[in-house]
């Protein structure tokens, strides 16, 4: 995360969407993203995760694994329907 942070914060603006798992070293996906919203309040975050996990913001959308490339696509356009 701390590298993903490093990269993102050279050009906040130029992100539409991240996409993270939940469970990350050292801190976890959703406070990565929130983070990451400081820069950028126009970003959407889609958190991918084998555990059960309920997004705490509008703007996140939530995708549980395994999922197929087909779901990963839906869940591209619904967060960026979103934006």
């Amino acid at each position: 995360p701390e590298d993903a942070l490093a990269r993102f914060d050279r050009g906040p603006q130029g992100y539409a969407l991240v996409i993270t798992d939940l469970t990350l070293p050292g801190m976890n996906g959703e406070a990565m993203l929130e983070r990451m919203r400081l820069s950028n309040p126009n970003l959407r975050g889609i958190i991918a995760s084998g555990y059960p996990y309920q997004p705490r913001a509008a703007w996140v959308t939530f995708l549980q694994k395994p999922f197929l490339p087909k779901m990963l696509a839906e869940a591209v356009e619904q967060a960026l329907k979103g934006a």
